[in-house]
């Protein structure tokens, strides 16, 4: 699931573009496979109905929202965003403690399947909070 935020920027392209509820439904299944931004799980999904959004805004003369990078979020940005959100506020630590036991010092070291790998822990039930 996307954050708040995320979810934001989603709906103020929805209003920016003045696009209809029924357009805005199809344009959700088309690029992301969902009927409601709610719905969007991955970074993938999220970059998709961003650009398709934008690009309907810029098609009809607006000014679509810019990334501070312009470019495709990582999913290594992602596992550093899941982890705060489940860990907590110390999660810098206890993430650290983790990337240890795989031989890592650090996120930007870790491979793909390594970090599928973190996401997988984050991901377990025992470490949601209650």
């Amino acid at each position: 699931m996307i954050g708040k935020k995320e979810l934001a920027r989603i709906h103020i392209l929805k209003k920016d573009s003045g696009i209809t509820g029924e357009d805005y439904r199809s344009l959700l299944s088309g690029a992301a496979g969902v009927d409601s931004a709610a719905g969007i799980e991955t970074p993938d999904q999220y970059y998709k109905v961003i650009t398709a959004l934008s690009n309907l805004l810029a098609a009809r003369g607006g000014l679509p929202l810019r990334s501070s990078g312009g470019e495709k979020p990582s999913f290594r940005g992602a596992v550093k965003t899941r982890a705060h959100k489940i860990l907590g506020a110390n999660y810098r630590v206890r993430l650290a403690g983790y990337l240890r036991k795989m031989g890592r010092a650090d996120l930007d070291q870790c491979s793909d399947r390594e970090l599928r790998r973190v996401m997988g822990f984050l991901s377990r039930p025992d470490r949601r909070k209650s």
